[in-house]
């Protein structure tokens, strides 16, 4: 719906109650998407606008056309509970098999699907030792490397460097290599808090 400035007129027109009703041709001329679809009906739904597809024969105007908006509806949530559980299912997988699930952090790049050194792989033992044997601030050293301080402080509590992958609260060996040693990474955390 974002990319169609036209339709984001209509419902800002439909907010502000220029018209009483939508009507359209068929389902898929108004939304391709299911989900997109229920939530812009729900929000005319809550402004007082009733919306009719003569072609689909669905409308919010009457008892059964209710009824067809809301099995279509159950049906949507029913989509969106299946592919988040897809997703969930396939997230598990590559953490117990010690893959990367979410984008490569600083240092690394992903290639055919597994996390290897990048390039600039140094700049992550450089950007530990610093913090760890220099008396500089988080700014000064976020600045240093053209972070922002909170992305400075996830890149100094990433166990990703240690070779490991976390996923929901678990830690497992991942199948990348570590960029910098347990050790550094324990003494860096203690002097992070």
């Amino acid at each position: 719906m974002e990319h169609r400035p036209e339709m984001q007129n209509m419902l800002a027109d439909a907010e502000v109650r220029k018209f009483q009703a939508i009507f359209i041709y068929k389902l898929d001329r108004f939304s391709r998407s299911l989900m997109d679809l229920v939530t812009t009906i729900e929000k005319l739904k809550d402004w007082g606008i009733d919306f009719v597809s003569l072609q689909d024969k669905i409308e919010t105007t009457s008892a059964s056309g209710k009824l067809m908006f809301h099995i279509i509806s159950a049906f949507a949530e029913f989509e969106r509970n299946v592919t988040s559980e897809r997703t969930k299912f396939t997230m598990h997988k590559k953490f117990r098999d010690g893959k990367l699930i979410t984008r490569a952090p600083l240092g690394y790049k992903i290639i055919n699907k597994e996390l290897v050194p990048a390039d600039n792989s140094y700049i992550v033992q450089e950007i530990f030792q610093t913090f760890l044997n220099q008396d500089i601030s988080l700014t000064q050293l976020a600045k240093k490397y053209n972070l922002s301080v909170n992305g400075l402080k996830k890149v100094l509590s990433n166990e990703t460097y240690l070779g490991k992958v976390k996923f929901s609260g678990q830690v497992v060996q991942g199948k990348h290599p570590p960029l910098i040693s347990q050790e550094l990474f324990e003494k860096v955390r203690e002097k992070l808090n």
